[in-house]
């Protein structure tokens, strides 16, 4: 029996897409990558290049980019970041899911209400 989810998911893997060819640029940042439109659905879809990329700075950043109200004027921080972000941080990614572990490192101990 063939078994196509991992056939999709080896010719998922070894495709080129816009991200990956910003992640092999020097000096990439969050922003420039959360302008991709493709952005979300490639870190759903699971990009390995993508997935080593998202380190605990960068999650760091798209929790303030939620929690933190960007100035008026910029129309990216203020309105784009935020939802990006917050599809990314509610997607079912592992990633994702271990920094808000216990063990995590953005793991919140007590919740002061």
């Amino acid at each position: 029996m063939i078994n196509f989810a991992s056939l999709f998911s080896q010719f998922r893997n070894t495709s080129n897409s816009a991200i990956s060819d910003i992640l092999e640029q020097p000096n990439i940042d969050l922003p420039r990558l959360l302008d991709e439109d493709s952005f979300v659905n490639e870190y759903k879809s699971g990009n390995n290049k993508l997935m080593e990329f998202m380190k605990y700075d960068k999650f760091k950043t798209l929790v303030e980019y939620i929690t933190v109200v960007g100035p008026a004027e910029d129309r990216r921080r203020s309105y784009k970041f935020p939802l990006s972000a917050s599809d990314i941080l509610s997607s079912e990614n592992n990633i994702a899911v271990e920094y808000f572990l216990p063990d995590g490192p953005l793991f919140v101990d007590e919740i002061h209400y």
